[in-house]
């Protein structure tokens, strides 16, 4: 998918690792559909006001992506007389509302986010969760929904023959117990662990991989009996994590537990996912599936159809950019939901 290159002049704050591996994805997109600046701070120095930004600042957007533990320790930008879009990228402001992280990873962060917003003069964060969007909207922060996505030319379907579940990814405490608990219900989960390059054929290995993106624990709930809202002693992620899109897109059947985006983002239980809410219920659903393969390839295909079609890079820029072209994007009503359909349609 290609995009059509805009007018637009945008200017990228951010941070050196934010321009390769996985985190240069959307980087790589911005620089295909815009006139893109990019401005490292460890490599140019953190620009404290907007004459310090290349080309004395004549942009159209302003675009932050930087580290909230630096940027919320930081003297506000001086925006001077800048008449353009102000506006902060982030994917973790589900740690203002949640405890997807334990103490002391989190310690601090909680409620954080607004008034560093404000702090720094930011008319628009671009934020990927539904539900954190509509908080923070609710606190007075003017959010739009970004989902989080990937790059189309990273993962795929090869066609290549598929064997059982797989699991990969950092062990946060509720992970740790969900593959003890699967061990112990006899499920045999290919654990694996690669470069970024490699990622596509282990992925393609497996019919299916886990996703767990619960956080917690809450103190006194660790335990095997669950309960509507804190399975296993866990509480559910508040949003879907880039996992969702990556396991989907090498069309390998995503095994995720529910977060509140997940139907609108179009990953519906039995159709373009395996949705769980409790290690038990995980493990016979994986039991299930494993006598009925074929079923499970059909959910991986249509899983790579869903987010080839709505859930690539190209289509959040694509979404920016409208934004962008509102009569006012801080106050705009337009949201990633509500464009997608159009935006399908379009030669990106």
């Amino acid at each position: 998918m290609s995009g059509k290159r805009s007018s637009l002049r945008v200017a990228l704050v951010c941070h050196r690792h934010h321009l390769s591996g996985h985190q240069g994805h959307i980087y790589h997109a911005l620089a295909q559909r815009f006139i893109l600046t990019q401005v490292v701070v460890e490599e140019d120095g953190w620009p404290q006001r907007l004459s310090d930004l290349p080309e004395g600042g004549e942009f159209d957007a302003i675009l932050w992506r930087v580290r909230f533990r630096e940027l919320r320790h930081r003297t506000p930008f001086d925006w001077e007389a800048y008449p353009g879009s102000r506006i902060m990228l982030d994917h973790d402001t589900c740690r203002n509302y949640s405890d997807l992280w334990p103490e002391p990873w989190n310690s601090g962060f909680h409620g954080a986010w607004p008034p560093v917003i404000r702090h720094q003069g930011f008319d628009l964060v671009l934020v990927s969760g539904k539900s954190v969007c509509a908080r923070l909207r609710d606190d007075g922060v003017p959010a739009v929904w970004m989902p989080k996505a990937y790059a189309a030319n990273w993962l795929f379907d090869t066609g290549a023959d598929r064997q059982g579940i797989g699991y990969y990814g950092a062990l946060y405490p509720a992970r740790r117990v969900m593959l003890s608990h699967l061990d112990r219900s006899s499920v045999a989960v290919r654990r694996f662990q690669c470069p970024e390059s490699e990622l596509n054929d282990h992925l393609n290995r497996c019919l299916g991989v886990i996703i767990c993106n619960m956080g917690g624990p809450l103190e006194g709930r660790i335990g095997d009996e669950p309960n509507q809202f804190y399975p296993n002693g866990f509480t559910f992620a508040p949003e879907a994590m880039l996992k969702n899109f990556e396991v989907a897109a090498a069309g390998t059947a995503p095994f995720c537990d529910p977060t509140p985006d997940l139907a609108d983002l179009g990953f519906l239980d039995g159709h373009t996912a395996v949705v769980y809410s409790t290690f038990d219920d995980l493990a016979d659903r994986i039991h299930a599936y494993l006598d009925q393969p074929d079923q499970l390839r059909e959910i991986g295909r249509r899983a790579a159809d869903l987010v080839r079609a709505r859930h690539t890079w190209d289509h959040r820029v694509a979404f920016l950019e409208k934004l962008l072209h509102s009569p006012n994007p801080a106050s705009s009503e337009l949201s990633w939901e509500l464009t997608t359909s159009r935006i399908q349609g379009e030669n990106l």
